[in-house]
């Protein structure tokens, strides 16, 4: 019996091939091979994940939710039905089941955290317009390009990561942050002490004298 193609969706609906587990009959018929049952996965939800420095693991996949604080609470615990699916599938459900089984919780929460892999607007919209919350994840470096127009005097450009680079390629430190005005406060780096070897000195090295602060949105 041939063994079906699978195939799998992107997070835009693009068609894409998917690692999945080898097959197997459950039957125990003496004839397996020939016999009309039909086969099922070997290890149901397994998949290739693909972790830091890209090295790939064959396992299986568990998203959890908690309420954030001193002492994390958590609230919802599920197994994933395939490890290889995008981490960004994750978060709508987990909201869905706890709006269901907590719907106070839900009333009471104001902000959600995740990791960059739900850096996305659709996500976002969703979100609020489902259940009122705001998403807040750290920057997709991989998927956000530099700002390089309308930028502040003496800034080149701020990098997918929303750290800005002035203009002699040194980048800003990150001094405050303006929850109240939603602002970022930056400043130049620390001044470095000359160094006795020629061959250490570099253009553009900061030089003393005041620095100054720049402030993004």
């Amino acid at each position: 019996m041939e063994v079906p193609e699978v195939e799998g969706r992107t997070k835009n609906g693009k068609s894409m091939k998917k690692s999945h587990p080898k097959t197997t009959k459950r039957c125990q018929c003496p004839q397996w091979q020939d016999c009309p049952h039909d086969r099922v996965s070997a290890d149901v939800g397994a998949g290739a994940v693909v972790k830091a420095g890209r090295k790939m693991y064959w396992a299986h996949k568990v998203s959890t939710f908690a309420l954030g604080g001193p002492i994390e609470i958590p609230l919802d615990a599920v197994a994933m039905m395939d490890a290889a699916s995008h981490d960004s599938r994750s978060l709508v459900p987990h909201l869905e089941r706890i709006e269901t089984r907590f719907p106070d919780v839900i009333k009471n929460l104001d902000i959600v955290l995740d990791d960059s892999a739900l850096d996305d607007e659709a996500i976002r919209k969703q979100v609020k317009d489902c259940q009122g919350l705001d998403l807040r994840v750290e920057p997709n470096r991989r998927a956000r390009k530099a700002i390089e127009k309308d930028l502040p005097k003496g800034i080149d450009r701020i990098t997918g990561g929303g750290t800005p680079v002035c203009e002699a390629g040194f980048p800003l430190d990150l001094l405050d942050v303006r929850k109240k005005l939603e602002q970022f406060l930056f400043r130049a780096p620390p001044i470095r002490k000359a160094s006795r070897s020629a061959s250490t000195a570099r253009r553009g090295t900061p030089v003393s004298g005041p620095r100054r602060s720049v402030v993004t949105s």
